[in-house]
């Protein structure tokens, strides 16, 4: 039986930890090579088949530009939604503004960040297979435990997927990607009080009001390889190197064709320009 999921992408930030390179660039349209980073991730999404709809959750003073930019790379894509805020009060306040908006048909839903461009499709889809396998109503891709060792973890392989369940009372490092069942959501958001020196929502506070959740843990060298969390101009600087490296190897072939056409055309004016030199001296 096939499970479908509805994405909620978290684009909106006002970009505070890069305003120096990109003054009035959301965080989420930054480029990594030529592609914005949420353009490489919608990318990702858009290739796994278990999801029917991608909500992007944007402030409602970048709406123009995000709509600008993903029409630009997925022109006249049904599947994604690009819904404004009308407010800043965070994350959990923008999904709960979403649900109130917007008929949500899956009960399988996927929260993610904008900020990690290059979590991979197999991870992904890895993570959606093992939470309906498991049947769990909740569950967190965490790059590393920081008390691995009180729980009871299957180690496969050092490159691929640490499979841990246990409970969310040891503190993890989260990449901010979750699982959750479409009810469980509408009963925790309600519940998650804003902050009154930041007026933010924190999404971790989704797990914490859980209780339990199952664990999907990658290995911390493959989670820097695949899951650079966009924060600061280093790790824009990394990432992109990544990126161009590892990641996107259809990118660098386009580049490539592109390099080569660009040469066929050069040589193509080198030639007619020598005909013409060669008229005139005759």
């Amino acid at each position: 039986m096939k499970h479908n999921f509805t994405v909620f992408l978290l684009a909106g930030g006002f970009g505070t930890s890069f305003q120096m390179m990109y003054p009035s660039i959301p965080k989420a349209l930054i480029p990594l090579g030529h592609n914005p980073c949420i353009c490489i991730l919608l990318e990702t999404l858009l290739e796994i088949g278990e999801i029917d709809c991608i909500n992007v959750l944007v402030f409602e003073r970048h709406l123009e530009k995000f709509k600008k930019e993903i029409s630009r790379w997925f022109f006249n894509h049904n599947s994604i939604n690009i819904v404004s805020l009308p407010d800043t009060q965070g994350t959990a306040k923008s999904i709960e503004y979403l649900m109130g908006k917007h008929t949500i048909d899956n009960e399988n839903i996927l929260i993610l960040h904008s900020n990690m461009p290059l979590i991979s499709k197999i991870t992904l889809k890895d993570m959606m297979n093992h939470f309906i396998e498991q049947k769990e109503n909740l569950m967190c891709l965490v790059s590393k435990l920081k008390n691995s060792e009180s729980e009871k973890a299957i180690i496969e392989n050092n490159e691929k997927i640490l499979d841990i369940s246990t409970s969310c009372d040891s503190e993890y490092s989260y990449l901010n990607t979750i699982a959750i069942k479409l009810q469980l959501l509408k009963e925790l958001i309600p519940k998650i009080d804003c902050t009154s020196d930041t007026n933010e929502y924190n999404i971790n506070d989704i797990v914490k009001l859980a209780k339990k959740s199952g664990i999907y843990n990658l290995n911390p060298y493959t989670a820097n390889k695949e899951c650079v969390m966009i924060r600061k101009t280093d790790d824009k600087n990394f990432a992109e190197e990544i990126y161009m490296e590892h990641r996107n190897a259809n990118f660098i072939h386009q580049c490539y064709g592109l390099w080569k056409k660009c040469d066929i055309f050069e040589n193509r004016l080198q030639f007619l320009e020598s005909i013409v030199e060669r008229n005139k001296l005759m």
